[in-house]
């Protein structure tokens, strides 16, 4: 068993380490004033940051000004953006990426309140925060798997307590943990079913709101575990110039929330992709008019940012597998990103 592999089939036990603390979890929004801060910037690098989406699509909606900003822009805009009595919600699983480590050591600490989601609480994050969300996730070898889906879960923890749906937030989640484990187990059976999709074909990947943060992550580890030039985007962006890839040499993954109009525009340009000669496959929570579907954990009460997850991780070592190296090895890059 491959070190990423194994990381992989440990997500259903760090979801229900994490879960155990659920109740602290839920207690930090009140605790910091969250919804009442006159700012609150959003930060990470790479599947840190692109977790954090929903929890800015959240403040946003409740009237609360929020920016959700990767920490390596951030810190070019932090003298312009961090106001006093800001809040800054800082994910690093490190806890020491270097842009993150950067910021904290420029921050005016007397009136800006830190709140650090680190998988490493004696890390520089760790120590720095204000307040800390521990991870619990537990060592990660290479690409971020457990650590990520966790710290999605904190996310969907702290929404859900924003809206007053904390309880039934729990109650998913803890679902979602049998259901990434039931899925898990016959993991090698769902690498085979991806088949040829993609085969010989340039490879993007879509979606809408937090099914586009889910597109971002999947980019990422597509290319972090299977050595692949992929691109993740947001669906609105496919459209503006790059749908004119479309055509025989191209194949799109579409994750898809099945949430208001985001159906309806996903498949309009699942059938424009299509009609060009562009091979499909969704991350869905139904079949799409009879279209490929994905492997992917299924579940009625499943967490959909969770689920997509375990599809790319699913569609990593099955391209990895196609293209003859080992998913999750890594070359050239570390597991803690400490140069800027």
């Amino acid at each position: 068993m491959s070190p990423y592999l194994g990381d992989v089939l440990d997500q259903p036990r760090a979801l229900a380490a994490l879960l155990d603390s659920a109740p602290s979890i839920v207690a930090v929004p009140g605790a910091v004033g969250l919804a009442k801060r006159p700012r609150v910037i959003i930060s990470g690098m790479g599947s840190s940051h692109y977790a954090g989406f929903e929890l800015w699509a959240t403040l946003v909606r409740l009237g609360v000004s929020a920016w959700w900003v990767e920490t390596a822009q951030l810190l070019d805009m932090a003298d312009g953006m961090v106001a006093p009595r800001s809040l800054l919600w800082l994910t690093s699983q490190s806890g020491e990426s270097a842009e993150t480590v950067a910021l904290l050591d420029r921050l005016p600490s007397d009136h800006v309140h830190v709140v650090g989601v680190t998988n490493n609480p004696d890390s520089r994050l760790g120590r720095a925060a204000d307040t800390r969300i521990d991870l619990v996730a537990g060592d990660e070898a290479t690409v971020s798997t457990k650590s990520y889906v966790n710290t999605l879960a904190v996310v969907r923890l702290v929404t859900a307590q924003l809206t007053g749906v904390a309880d039934d937030a729990v109650l998913s989640l803890r679902a979602t943990v049998d259901s990434l484990a039931s899925y898990l187990a016959g993991v090698r059976e769902h690498v085979a079913d991806v088949g040829d999709f993609a085969s010989g074909r340039h490879l993007v990947l879509t979606g809408r709101g937090s099914a586009a943060a889910s597109a971002l992550t999947a980019g990422l580890i597509l290319k972090e575990a299977a050595k692949i030039p992929v691109e993740g985007m947001t669906a609105g962006a496919l459209r503006h110039g790059v749908i004119e890839l479309a055509g025989p040499g191209l194949a799109v993954v579409l994750f898809d929330h099945g949430t208001g109009t985001h159906r309806d525009q996903n498949l309009r340009l699942a059938g424009d992709l299509a009609a060009a000669g562009t091979e499909i496959g969704w991350v869905s929570i139904d079949s799409m008019n009879g279209s490929r579907s994905l492997p992917a954990p299924v579940g009625l009460e499943i967490d959909l940012a969770i689920r997509d997850a375990a599809a790319s991780q699913t569609l990593s070592f099955a391209l990895a597998q196609r293209s003859g190296v080992n998913a999750g090895d890594f070359t050239f890059a570390s597991k803690i990103t400490d140069v800027l």
